[in-house]
């Protein structure tokens, strides 16, 4: 028995390993032969392989996987492109748009009415700020409020001469102005109001630009409470090198970039922007800078004080190559585009940039013209490029 039970398992044995021969030899043919199959399919269709996609920059990205990402393609063609001037720029208030809020009386802040959000609407006379002077002294302080009176219409008076030359802005005026009312107010109010206390109101109908002090603040008569705008016009001042005066004459535009929110560029030329005025730097001979104030409607989601990045736009140049900045991804100081060489199919083009205007970047080499580009979305691609994978979604078999 122990001989027949030794046989049958050697048997077994030898006819499982027979068995596993068998399978390896089939295996290996059919898949000697579906690699054939394949090198055959791509030799009569000119397909390349995924792997050898890969080795080329080849990203393969579904018509679903764009509609998703937002991903956006367009032709390119050689045209004009603007000189630029680059620098630092703020927001302001159009001339004659935007007014402060004084304290008639002084004593402790309070708001009106919950809270003051810079952005919200208020209507002229709409009560803002309450001013309790409870338990502040009430002696006679008539010549203190003459002797500020006379103190701010002196500093009204400088300050149109600044405003005239560009030396401060309307806002800076704004506030002076606003002291000289506050000053002219206090003195015509009772003393019996200083008692209870008064109600800073707003003087025009618009938005509220700023809010310059917090509820328990104590103030003085005059003090900025807060700041309020028409928004209908803003103006741009930008503040240009000296070595581009020869070329302030040509400026015509501008496009701007908030550095709070890197991925809102506007075109001012949308807003009907004009330039009002440049190099009217005062009397100094010895500045640097030479102011550039261009004025544009408000686009919306602006406020006066806003720092911006500037591109003044000058005489523009044809034949020029450029493309949205969206349609640029960079890895180490490389900047690249990815080009549509079929439908979801895209090649990773590596290029050498020129000028940006804030909204478009030029191309000095890397592209011809009639390309077709990734111009939003990009990030995805080069996502799925550098993952050395496909998209989610996406197979290898076909």
């Amino acid at each position: 028995m122990t001989y027949i039970r030794k046989t049958v398992y050697v048997v077994i044995a030898v006819l499982s390993a027979i068995s596993a021969a068998c399978s390896h030899d089939h295996n290996h043919e059919h898949d000697h032969d579906h690699e054939h199959e394949g090198h055959d399919h791509a030799a009569e269709t000119g397909e390349k392989g995924h792997d050898e996609d890969s080795h080329k920059g080849i990203v393969v990205f579904t018509a679903a996987q764009a509609k998703a990402g937002g991903v956006e393609v367009k032709e390119i063609q050689p045209g004009s492109f603007s000189g630029v001037i680059r620098t630092a720029g703020e927001i302001m208030a159009a001339q004659g748009d935007e007014r402060s809020v004084p304290a008639t009386v002084a004593g402790i802040v309070s708001y009106a009415a919950g809270t003051l959000t810079p952005g919200a609407p208020v209507g002229a006379g709409q009560a803002l700020f309450r001013v309790s002077a409870k338990g502040i002294s009430t002696t006679d302080n008539t010549a203190a409020l003459r002797a500020t009176l006379s103190s701010a219409e002196a500093r009204l008076k400088r300050a149109e001469t600044l405003l005239a030359d560009k030396l401060i802005t309307q806002t800076e005026y704004d506030l002076i102005f606003g002291e000289v009312a506050a000053a002219r107010g206090a003195l015509s109010t009772p003393a019996t109001s200083a008692v209870s206390g008064a109600t800073a109101t707003s003087p025009i109908s618009g938005y509220l630009t700023e809010c310059l002090v917090r509820p328990g603040d104590y103030v003085e008569v005059g003090t900025p409470l807060a700041l309020v705008s028409t928004n209908r016009k803003l103006q741009l001042r930008a503040d240009v090198p000296q070595r581009y005066n020869g070329e302030l004459k040509q400026i015509r535009g501008a496009n701007i970039v908030i550095p709070s929110d890197k991925d809102r560029t506007l075109a001012l030329g949308k807003y009907d922007a004009k330039v009002v005025s440049y190099g009217r730097s005062g009397t100094s001979t010895n500045s640097l800078y030479m102011p550039v104030i261009i004025e544009f409607n408000n686009p919306g989601g602006l406020t006066s004080g806003t720092p911006v990045q500037a591109y003044l736009l000058t005489e523009g140049r044809s034949g020029v190559i450029s493309v949205p900045r969206t349609a640029l991804t960079e890895e180490e100081g490389v900047y690249f585009v990815y080009i549509e060489v079929s439908p979801e199919h895209f090649r990773k083009q590596r290029v050498e940039t020129g000028l940006s205007d804030g909204v478009s970047t030029e191309i000095v080499e890397g592209l011809k013209g009639g390309e077709r580009i990734v111009v939003k979305g990009a990030t995805l691609l080069k996502l799925a490029a550098n993952s050395g994978k496909a998209p989610q979604g996406h197979t290898h078999n076909h």
